[in-house]
């Protein structure tokens, strides 16, 4: 079985959707993710994965690194779809999703070294495929608040 994983970065107006549980016994937020099963692609571990987890159905926009993907989900509401128990992944022994949840880009507090690493990679991947959504000033603008 595989212990690739694959993730889902979710941007709606100026807020990023983040799963939040316990890692390890510790409260943590971390984006919507899950194991690539075999015979499945990346692309459709992270759609099924926000189906599960999320209650959503996403979009894949672009690869960001890795297996790593901006998703859109539009205008739909991500409810809570499972409390998960990943018993038998090595890179996350204990881990749980209790709730999902928004947080805005603003909130330059809540974000880790972790998220914004990703949050560099979505930067110059979206100045690559000139995209720019709504978005992408607040996520320079957190980028430059970190580094200082």
């Amino acid at each position: 079985m595989s212990k690739e994983r694959a993730q889902a970065v979710i941007i709606e107006e100026d807020s990023v959707l983040l799963g939040i549980g316990k890692i390890d016994g510790q409260i943590r937020h971390f984006f919507i993710s899950g194991k690539i099963q075999e015979g499945e692609t990346p692309e459709e571990a992270v759609i099924r994965e926000l189906r599960e987890e999320a209650n959503v159905d996403g979009k894949i926009i672009f690869n960001i690194v890795d297996n790593t993907y901006l998703v859109d989900i539009g205008n739909q509401i991500p409810i809570l779809g499972y409390i998960s128990q990943e018993e038998d992944d090595l890179e996350f022994p204990e881990r749980t999703l209790e709730d999902i949840k928004y947080i805005s880009l603003d909130d330059y507090e809540s974000f880790k070294d972790i998220d914004i690493k990703y949050f560099i990679f979505l930067e110059k991947k979206c100045k690559a495929l000139n995209y720019y959504p709504i978005w992408y000033e607040k996520l320079r603008n957190l980028i430059e608040h970190y580094k200082v």
